[in-house]
């Protein structure tokens, strides 16, 4: 049988009035598709283009297959906007990591809610919490950190951002540019208790570097490691988009001169939602969706 895709290849190829033309409108190869419509007559056992030097030119039964096929394709357009509908009535839930949540996602949320969207926010410490409740059906969208695909999963890469350090002003290494994974940790840290991501990034760190941490506190929330750092206990280290929003005159944040010091924000979705995160974030990069 053929399918929707197919016959919306056909038509593209008879509003174009040519493969090349229609391979363009299309974002294939004008091999591939000329390969398409060959499958697509020997699937209906009779001939629908005539190839021309100067584009195709239908047989009676690729006319009529043209007409029936607009009115199917535009039947298929009017149930996608109905199935919308139900779409986007229905809450969308949505998890996501605490960093992610306080400083990532409210432009999005906000823009959500202006469009009559609902949302229901759940918060995880770890992506592996999160890829769970979207596994269990408990969440449709979850963004999540340091993704590396699955099976079966939607998934697009967002952005990639460093960690800067975090120090009191007072400090000796405040005044330099930037800091030497040497300068950040030979110092007293106070860090992110497990289980945590941003953690597991920085032991990471830690045995790439071949530096022993030294700690001195650990905390579970990281909306208050400033406020110690700000203290003197330690210095720590945030991602870039928590630092931006650090607006204390006691700290300051350097940049680490590690390019690998740093995580990437992906996006684990259903596909039910994929208009939804196309909306926003635009049109996948192959790289950044993992499976289908």
């Amino acid at each position: 049988m053929f399918t929707l895709r197919q016959l919306h290849a056909f038509a593209t190829v008879v509003e174009q009035g040519s493969l090349n033309k229609a391979a363009d409108a299309l974002f294939v190869s004008q091999p591939a598709l000329t390969k398409q419509m060959s499958q697509l007559e020997e699937q209906l056992q009779c001939r629908l283009l005539i190839r021309k030097t100067t584009g195709v030119v239908l047989t009676e039964a690729g006319r009529h297959l043209y007409s029936r096929a607009r009115a199917i394709l535009a039947e298929a357009e009017q149930i996608e906007r109905e199935m919308r509908q139900f779409a986007e009535e229905a809450p969308l839930r949505m998890g996501g990591l605490p960093s992610l949540v306080s400083y990532f996602l409210p432009s999005f949320i906000h823009d959500l809610h202006t469009r009559g969207q609902t949302v229901e926010m759940t918060v995880a410490d770890t992506t592996d919490q999160l890829i769970a409740k979207w596994r269990e059906g408990r969440c449709d969208v979850v963004f999540v950190q340091d993704f590396v695909g699955g099976s079966g999963m939607l998934s697009r890469r967002l952005l990639e951002e460093p960690y800067v350090a975090v120090l009191p002003v007072s400090h000796p290494l405040a005044q330099l540019p930037s800091l030497a994974p040497q300068d950040f940790l030979t110092q007293p840290l106070v860090v992110y208790k497990e289980p945590c991501d941003m953690r597991e990034s920085w032991l990471r760190c830690c045995e790439r570097w071949g530096i022993p941490p030294k700690t001195v506190l650990e905390l579970d929330a990281n909306e208050s490691i400033p406020m110690y750092v700000a203290r003197g206990i330690g210095i720590s280290f945030v991602p870039r988009m928590m630092a931006e929003h650090l607006h204390m005159p006691a700290l300051v944040t350097k940049p680490v001169r590690d390019a690998q010091f740093c995580r990437s924000i992906d996006v684990v979705y259903t596909p039910a939602w994929e208009r939804v995160i196309r909306q926003w974030w635009g049109a996948p990069q192959p790289a950044g969706q993992s499976g289908s």
